[in-house]
């Protein structure tokens, strides 16, 4: 690395680095800018417009600080403390007041601090303290909790509609399933080719593929689009911006410095723990008492849509080409696809199958983090724990190895 030798303004010699020398560039260039940012632009532009608006626009030096769910709290309420995925119950959400055409719920605490945010913020309308030409006078939610079920269901979809192309009659792969076993494999080898290969459902929680939203945590007062800086200047830069950020702040929620028209309920704050108090949960119980953890459902899951796949793909194409010697002719003879219900699956494959397809399928998402022999050991490893304990420890050691591999779990141990 060189370093590079330079004259202070006492006239003492100072040593700065390349890597120091770009970053004063950058901000030279950075504080010139305005906030363009959107995707779309060219990637050099993006980058210095995108530093912008992280080091400059967002007004940090006064006030709550914002939660940045772009660059280190991406999963803020989707895994807990442990950094496992997790997904709400639903029993434990309310609704809040809304113009909206459809219901919008938080998580039941959450929830009473928005009424008791809102009558205050109606309390300062009457007082005159807000002038009605921002952009928050009218606190309106817009969304707040969003069904996990349904992004997830539409995802698999799709992983099907990919699998079904590649296997159509027209393609010379198509004859390569022809019972459930191959088209476990020939599942598993496509997974391998698809640009986002998520499958499970606690991989795909981690996605980008799902909005903050599922937690029941966060509540949004517009819908724009939270790549487009510009738009974010307007609401940061608003008249009422900085009267939101200290309501916000005394009722126990956060600003989302990307999308400055969302807040985030803070579970570390103590005005949120005490409407937490009035359930009996706290932040070191929350994610035990309010969510489940995904790993131990995403064996079911993943059966039952991989039962799914295979019945929607015989009943589609029932029938496959294979080339075979009659009569001492070479012909290309129709087979009939082995039919199964999603009972004659589960009676004919136990846990043990399930769960090496499971730990392989695992891999893929994790872009093969394991070589085989190691892979070998962990299926190894979660078959013996199946049957001198049960599924459930096969399952937490399985979560337990992945994520450990993950760079996730190393990088935001301070998530809550």
């Amino acid at each position: 690395m060189k370093a590079w030798r330079e004259y202070g303004n006492e006239g003492k010699i100072t040593v700065t680095t390349n890597k120091e020398k770009e970053r004063k560039r950058d901000d030279v260039v950075i504080r010139g800018m305005s906030p363009i940012a959107e995707n779309g632009l060219e990637s050099n532009i993006l980058y210095y417009a995108r530093n912008f608006y992280k080091k400059y626009l967002f007004p940090e030096e006064f006030g709550p600080q914002p939660l940045d769910m772009w660059y280190g709290n991406l999963h803020y309420g989707r895994v807990d403390e442990k950094y496992n995925p997790i997904f709400l119950s639903e029993e434990n959400l309310k609704p809040v007041p809304s113009s909206s055409d459809r219901a919008i719920f938080l998580v039941d605490f959450v929830a009473d601090a928005y009424k008791d945010m809102l009558e205050y913020w109606e309390e300062a309308k009457i007082s005159g303290l807000l002038c009605e030409d921002s952009l928050f006078y009218n606190l309106d939610a817009k969304s707040g909790w969003e069904n996990l079920k349904n992004f997830y269901s539409t995802w698999l979809g799709i992983q099907y509609d990919f699998f079904a192309a590649f296997y159509s009659p027209a393609k010379p792969a198509s004859t390569s399933v022809k019972n459930f076993d191959t088209f476990i494999s020939e599942y598993i080898n496509t997974m391998k080719t698809n640009a986002a290969p998520i499958a499970t459902h606690g991989k795909f929680i981690f996605s980008s593929l799902v909005p903050s939203n599922i937690s029941g945590l966060v509540i949004d007062f517009d819908n724009q689009a939270h790549d487009d800086d510009t738009v974010k200047a307007e609401f940061i830069n608003d008249k009422l911006f900085t009267f939101f950020r200290d309501a916000a702040g005394r009722h126990g929620f956060l600003v989302d410095k990307n999308a400055p028209w969302r807040l985030i309920a803070d579970i570390k704050s103590t005005k949120m723990r005490e409407y937490m108090d009035l359930y009996g949960v706290a932040p070191e119980t929350l994610f035990s008492y309010y969510y489940h953890k995904s790993y131990n459902m995403d064996l079911d899951f993943l059966k039952t849509h991989l039962a799914q796949c295979y019945m929607s793909y015989v009943k589609a194409y029932p029938v496959f080409k294979e080339t075979k010697v009659v009569d001492g002719r070479v012909m290309s003879v129709g087979t009939e696809r082995t039919p199964l219900t999603e009972n004659d699956i589960n009676n004919k494959y136990d846990l043990n199958f399930w769960l090496e397809k499971y730990i392989m399928i695992r891999n893929v998402e994790e872009n093969n983090k394991f070589p085989r022999k190691k892979l070998n050991m962990i299926i190894r490893k979660a078959k013996n724990l199946n049957k001198h304990f049960d599924i459930y420890r096969a399952l937490e050691y399985t979560n337990n190895n992945f994520k450990l591999s993950s760079k996730y779990s190393k990088s935001n141990k301070s998530l809550y």
